[in-house]
């Protein structure tokens, strides 16, 4: 059991909800929406990675192919 300032016993979800209490619902809406934006762009950019990748490795084995047949491009 945790106790408080005043040396009271406080059960498992006091402090969480003292916590809770503690917090600006704006700030944490502005935080919440920031990391979200982060995270959107990150997936953004790893699907146009992804996306790149994919068109490079398809040139590639075209190419491959083309060579394997004896026909330049």
């Amino acid at each position: 059991m945790k106790t408080n300032q005043l040396g009271q016993t406080l059960s498992m979800e006091e402090p969480s909800r003292i916590m809770n209490s503690d917090v600006d619902v704006n700030i944490l809406i502005k935080n919440y929406h920031s990391k979200i934006s982060s995270l959107m762009n990150q997936n953004i950019l790893l699907e146009a990675k992804l996306e790149s990748l994919t068109k490079d490795y398809v040139e590639l084995q075209n190419k491959v192919k083309y060579q394997e047949a004896g026909i330049e491009e």
